[in-house]
């Protein structure tokens, strides 16, 4: 079942995002971590309706995510995607960025962007097979380290 976040969840995105960041760059760095807490701040405490965040539960526990945040009027960003790896390749995925691609149009979105580590090669895999396109490769600094990101977008009109 998907459904809307719930406030006690948020700690649950921190996880998974900060989990992931340090098995796709295999690095820790407490700069990612305040990010990531940021990030779930801005999503916990949302005073609009352009942004949202769900989750996936299966027999009462949650096992997936997603959520959109509004980069700007005109394009949103996909943000905290995940599976848990025992409920990959059953259509969990294919389901969440349903639901966030249908409420991103409801909200009249344009473009949704995400940015991904080169080598997540499943989650790199999902976004060609959910439409979106690779736009190319940014690096940037975050405290010590330089992260290579790939950007990817959805065109939605």
């Amino acid at each position: 079942m998907i459904r809307t976040i719930k406030l006690a969840e948020y700690a649950y995105l921190a996880d998974v995002n900060i989990a992931l960041f340090h098995t796709t760059t295999e690095k820790e760095n407490s700069d990612i971590q305040a990010i990531v807490v940021k990030t779930m701040d801005v999503l916990k405490n949302r005073e609009n309706d352009r942004d949202a965040a769900w989750v996936l539960e299966q027999n009462e526990e949650v096992v997936g995510s997603i959520a959109i945040l509004e980069k700007n009027e005109k394009q949103a960003i996909l943000h905290s995607f995940y599976i848990e790896n025992a409920y990959r390749g059953k259509g969990f995925g294919e389901s969440l960025m349903q639901t966030a691609i249908s409420f991103c149009q409801q909200r009249c979105y344009q473009e949704i962007v995400l940015y991904v580590e080169p080598n997540a090669v499943p989650a790199r895999n999902r976004y060609a097979h959910s439409g979106f396109t690779f736009q190319g490769t940014n690096t940037k600094t975050v405290g010590p380290l330089q992260i290579v990101e790939e950007e990817w977008l959805l065109a939605l009109t």
